[in-house]
């Protein structure tokens, strides 16, 4: 690339480190887009945790959307605390339920991280690899609330 000053810049392909040419979409070492700056944001994981723990929030805090992950887990935390405190029965599903509809949309609409850049995305083995993980890491930490849940209402 040519800046004001007639100066050549070399630019460099930053997945495999090969010379790029002036007006190259790809690097003709590992094949990789170049010219678009891609998030650090997996989108597979970003998913996956949309999935399992969408009404936390975990999704939008791993992208960086503080102010959507907060909303989600208030809504489901205030949900909790209305059903222990007062007994309200309905609150928990209703706040509950809309939070997780909200983070199912957001597993097929977001497509971009907070700072705008594009996710990134990976190949199909690391896709089923990443969605294997959270799901393990979440159903063992769900089955140990669960177990913790059931030794509290065991009377000795």
């Amino acid at each position: 690339m040519e800046s004001d000053d007639k100066t050549i810049e070399i630019e460099f392909c930053p997945h495999c480190g090969q010379m790029i040419r002036d007006g190259d979409n790809f690097c003709a070492g590992c094949g990789a887009k170049v010219g678009e700056p891609e998030s650090q944001v997996l989108r597979i994981a970003y998913q996956s945790l949309a999935l399992f723990t969408g009404t936390l929030g975990l999704h939008n805090f791993y992208a960086g959307f503080f102010g959507r992950a907060f909303c989600q887990l208030g809504m489901t935390l205030a949900g909790g605390i209305l059903w222990q405190v007062r007994g309200d029965v309905i609150s928990f599903p209703i706040l509950g339920t809309i939070s997780g509809i909200w983070a199912f949309l957001e597993i097929f609409m977001q497509r971009k991280d907070s700072t705008g850049l594009p996710m990134q995305k990976c190949g199909c083995v690391a896709q089923i690899g990443i969605f294997l993980l959270v799901a393990i890491v979440v159903g063992v930490f769900g089955g140990f609330a669960w177990i913790c849940v059931d030794l509290g209402s065991v009377s000795l």
